[in-house]
């Protein structure tokens, strides 16, 4: 798949900070917004990562006041020296694969990834390779990392990517998802 973001800077391990190139200049001109997976190349290895915030920059109007509501996932200079508007990308990243024909695995990956990294959209068949567990089962081992990394939008985020679990997987997953759907709602709800 054709390159379609780069990466720019981090505020962890674990999230990234990409600048999404214009729509022209990617193939068939689909661009990842909230809640799709992306792979990330790095010598290599390829870190799986999904996009959990987005942020539109203009540097003619930069710091002309303070932000209302959550916290940004981004500081507010990144990429903003360039003199270009354009939009960026929180990805959070929650697993990896050691190399091409290698096995995902759902943690932390070991590496950091450096500036400059190609951002993809995950294709299909590599997201149901990435949550294959044995026998058809699906495995969402990230959950907690999300529901903390992503603040606020860390609720509505894993309930997309249940949904398009859900869509993956068929009916036979839709009792174990929807159980893991509760157990959000349950937690976000306080009781």
């Amino acid at each position: 798949m054709t390159s379609v973001a780069t990466v720019i800077g981090s505020n962890s391990h674990l999230e990234y900070i990409a600048r999404l190139k214009k729509q022209k200049e990617t193939e068939g001109g689909r661009l990842p917004g909230f809640g799709d997976f992306v792979e990330i190349a790095s010598a290599g290895i390829l870190a799986v990562g999904v996009v959990f915030d987005t942020r539109i920059f203009n540097p003619e109007i930069a710091g002309t006041g303070q932000r209302i509501g959550a916290q940004p996932a981004f500081a507010a200079s990144v990429g903003e020296a360039t003199g270009e508007t354009g939009h960026l990308l929180g990805i959070l990243v929650v697993g990896y694969r050691p190399e091409e024909s290698g096995v995902y695995e759902q943690q932390p990956p070991k590496f950091v990834l450096p500036h400059g990294s190609d951002v993809r959209l995950m294709a299909e068949e590599r997201f149901r390779e990435f949550h294959a567990a044995g026998e058809g089962g699906v495995r969402v081992t990230y959950t907690g990392k999300v529901l903390k990394h992503a603040g606020m939008l860390g609720q509505p985020l894993m309930q997309a990517i249940l949904q398009r679990l859900g869509a993956a997987f068929g009916e036979r997953q839709a009792p174990a998802l929807s159980l893991i759907d509760r157990s959000i709602a349950w937690r976000e709800a306080g009781i």
